[in-house]
């Protein structure tokens, strides 16, 4: 916990702000977890419940204390509502807090937030439909070639450009932990 202890008292209002905007940026995530699969839009309708279809006002879509205080059922038809939405808003928020602990007040700290929410979405989504979204995924390779360009422009903002022999090292990983997926699923 050394970490914590060299915070400033404005370290810990954005450590804070991090948590919050998280566990939005997590409920955000569920809508699109929940809605690609199904061909939905993440705009309209507003939030509602999945088993009754019933609007979530707004006091009861509050990320992580609106599913406690409804002890995770729907305020309508008190039908449950799964745990994953408050593990994905609480994991999504520790993630932006770690993130900001690593990277401070650099441009890293929002784009690399910005890329763990979408791969929350896509781990979430393959573990609920055995799919990756194509909208995420379309997105994140212009994403992540601009992110290695902002490394040529500014590396001291926590983008650091590898050797592109050392990129094999991140893709043998990725295809061994697909094939191990497949692996598990197979078996």
């Amino acid at each position: 916990m050394d970490i914590l202890k060299d915070l400033n008292i404005k370290d810990y209002i954005f450590l804070v702000s991090s948590f919050l905007f998280g566990a939005v940026f997590g409920s955000f995530c569920n809508v699109c977890i929940h809605r690609f699969p199904r061909g939905e839009s993440i705009i309209k309708p507003g939030s509602h419940c999945p088993n009754c279809g019933n609007p979530i006002v707004w006091y009861d879509n509050i990320p992580l204390v609106s599913w406690v205080l409804l002890l995770g059922r729907c305020r309508n038809c008190k039908s449950p509502i799964s745990l994953q939405y408050p593990i994905v808003e609480l994991l999504t928020a520790l993630l932006f807090v770690v993130i900001f602990l690593k990277f401070k007040y650099t441009l890293a700290t929002i784009v690399y937030s910005l890329l763990t929410v979408g791969l929350i979405i896509i781990v979430f989504q393959d573990l609920n439909t055995w799919t990756i979204p194509n909208e995420i995924t379309l997105l994140g390779i212009p994403m992540g070639v601009g992110v290695a360009l902002l490394g040529m422009f500014f590396p001291e903002h926590g983008f650091r450009l590898q050797h592109p022999l050392s990129a094999l090292d991140g893709i043998a990983l990725g295809a061994i932990i697909i094939c191990l997926l497949d692996l598990i699923v197979v078996l």
